[in-house]
């Protein structure tokens, strides 16, 4: 591997702090902090620009419903400039000149702690409602202050201003706050503005939050719930154990890498994926957008969560099985309605055969195995199923085909919508098929498996790379897709002429690949926020990028070398310097390095951590 190398932008000081060690580094401006626990809920502050998505969000088990409960909360009286921000595996410091703020969200409290250094005016601003609602009117707050502790009671109801009917009640929440010192009725609304989202253009831009009370004060916790008398009961539970919980906070741990910056990278990107596998039952997509289960998100993701819990991996494998329609499964789990992905099922099979299947002779359980034969066999069942499924429904002339928005790439923007024939998903049943027959030795899969390959050579490879889509025979980087899956559907020579051409259209000099040919007609070097036109038609995507780094390195790690390290410093600078600072993000322009889309991305955490196993065999018992 080329010499490893991180080239810091000097705007912020950001120190890093693990067990017994610590890194110095000086992050961008535009960043922001993030905390989570492992029930969903997370709290976001900005170092700079403010979006809507900031502030305290609670996660509802009962109905996987995410609500905002605070968009900001204001020291009125401290300096706004920061020297100094300190990140640790929960906790997150702040340092102003008079004043360092202290937030922190034990596992599993499901509640945001504030402490400073010393007795200052804090102005929570609530902004209570379901994470996606913008509606203004209907929000009825009331309060009362009990010694020290204070509660906030909000209802959402209708109002023919924005609804059909009036006055009927949609939900209502409790949230509690315990604290040191005084409290003052405030019972003020202001008007916030979001530019961050501005820039993003996702309206709207400004709105009007609530600030019923400012406490003098230097502790806080902060409880939401649905029930009054819990949120009360539990605010004075975890106020009197404030002291014991901030001691009792995770350290990041070490790794032993020899790069620091490669060391806490990894770190972070395990705290990422922790913070997202809610409650043990199913990993988030992303913050704050993506909160609910994404199945394709998920079954990228399987590779940290059998990592970290073989058992839970393959429960959740066979979960989503389970819910698959003829090898499709809903790419939102919790959506009524929507569309369908057809390469979740791949990832999902891929994850559990890399982990637990024998790669030699026989069919044969890992010995490491920690579950009954019987687990894995239902998994070989539904996988059959779902494979015949395929086959049966969407096997036209020897190819597979998939509707618009099946794939990753599932945005639509002029000719672009990807309906046909995709080279990727070709790759994954060719795979899918030789799998299969390797498992239950019927040659009906080996024969299918080899019709398909030959299908796709014939009608996919042009003589200089895989063609994207029949339809617009275009190159993409979905060819590491298809290499990372079906590394013998080209010969040797093909494969680097492939790549060759690659980087030719795609390769992006700071450390990442375009979504679409730079010379296409339809590419986009700026992320276009929350319109679309950029998505797959320029921005560069960590998860791909790290896909590919590790595709290259199997096919030719010297060869290689120089761009295999230039991803992995791409995207270990992500999680270090830039948008939410400790955090994997989503995407990038494809101009320049950005830290676009979620603030917290799950596939792009999951493959850092899979390209970083794969470069450097990282010992998880160190």
């Amino acid at each position: 591997m080329p010499h490893y190398f991180i080239e810091v932008v000097q705007l912020i000081d950001v120190e890093y702090k693990g067990n017994k060690k610590s890194l110095f580094v000086e992050a961008k401006e535009n960043s922001r902090i993030l905390l989570g626990d492992e029930g969903g809920c997370f709290f976001s502050r900005p170092l700079s620009l403010k979006s809507r998505y900031d502030g305290f969000f609670w996660h509802s088990t009962t109905d996987n419903q995410l609500f905002k409960i605070i968009d900001s909360i204001e020291l009125p009286e401290a300096d706004e400039s920061i020297s100094d921000t300190i990140i640790e595996k929960r906790k997150v410091s702040l340092k102003h000149e008079s004043i360092i703020e202290n937030y922190f969200m034990p596992e599993d409290a499901r509640a945001l702690f504030l402490k400073l250094d010393a007795y200052e005016v804090v102005k929570p601003h609530f902004d209570v409602k379901k994470v996606f609602d913008n509606r203004e009117w209907g929000r009825i707050y009331e309060y009362e202050v009990n010694g020290n502790i204070a509660l906030i009671h909000f209802k959402k109801i209708t109002d023919k201003r924005e609804d059909e009917s009036e006055g009927g009640k949609e939900f209502e929440l409790f949230i509690a706050i315990a604290f040191s010192g005084s409290s003052k009725s405030i019972d003020e609304w202001k008007e916030m503005n979001y530019e961050y989202d501005m820039i993003r253009n996702s309206p709207p831009f400004k709105r009007y939050v609530y600030c019923p009370l400012s406490f003098w004060t230097d502790k806080i916790v902060i409880v939401p719930s649905r029930n009054r008398d819990y949120a009360l009961k539990k605010a004075k539970k975890l106020f009197s154990k404030f002291d014991k919980l901030e001691q009792s906070l995770e350290q990041l741990p070490n790794y032993g890498l020899e790069s620091p910056h490669l060391d806490f990278a990894y770190s972070l990107a395990e705290r990422n994926m922790k913070i997202l596998n809610v409650d043990n039952r199913f990993i988030m997509a992303g913050i704050p957008w993506f909160y609910d289960e994404w199945a394709r998100d998920e079954a990228i993701s399987l590779y940290w969560l059998l990592k970290e819990d073989k058992q839970k991996g393959l429960e959740l494998a066979i979960r989503m099985l389970s819910q698959m329609i003829n090898g499709k499964i809903k790419t939102n789990l919790n959506a009524k309605e929507g569309i369908f992905s057809i390469d979740a099922f791949p990832f999902i099979f891929k994850r559990i055969f890399d982990t637990f299947l024998s790669r030699e002779g026989d069919y044969k359980i890992n010995k490491k195995a920690p579950f009954k034969k019987k687990e894995m066999e239902k998994f070989i069942e539904l996988s059959k199923r779902e494979l015949d499924a395929i086959l049966r429904y969407y096997l036209r002339d020897g190819l597979i085909h998939s509707n618009s928005n099946e794939t990753w790439m599932d945005s639509v923007y002029q000719i672009d919508e990807r309906e046909g024939f995709n080279i990727e998903i070709q790759a994954m049943i060719i795979y899918l098929a030789e799998k299969m027959n390797w498992l239950t030795s019927e040659k009906k899969y080996s024969e299918i498996a080899t019709e398909i390959k030959n299908k796709t050579r014939q009608e996919f490879w042009n003589g200089s790379y895989l063609v994207d889509n029949l339809k617009n025979p275009w190159l993409r980087p979905n060819i590491f897709l298809a290499y990372y899956f079906c590394p013998t559907l080209l010969e040797e020579h093909q494969w680097r002429l492939c790549f060759t051409n690659a980087f030719d259209e795609l390769w992006l000099d700071w450390g990442g690949f375009a979504t679409i040919s730079k010379k296409s007609k339809l590419f986009h070097s700026r992320h276009t926020g929350e319109d679309s036109a950029s998505y797959h038609r320029g921005d560069s995507w960590y998860f791909m990028n790290n896909i590919a780094a590790i595709v290259l390195g199997h096919f030719d790690k010297k060869r290689y070398g120089k761009y295999i390290a230039k991803i992995l410093s791409a995207s270990t600078y992500d999680i270090l310097f830039e948008h939410s600072i400790g955090y994997a993000s989503e995407l990038s322009d494809a101009e320049e390095q950005s830290s676009n889309g979620a603030f917290a991305q799950a596939f792009s955490a999951s493959t850092y951590i899979e390209l970083v196993d794969f470069l450097f065999s990282v010992d998880k018992n160190k």
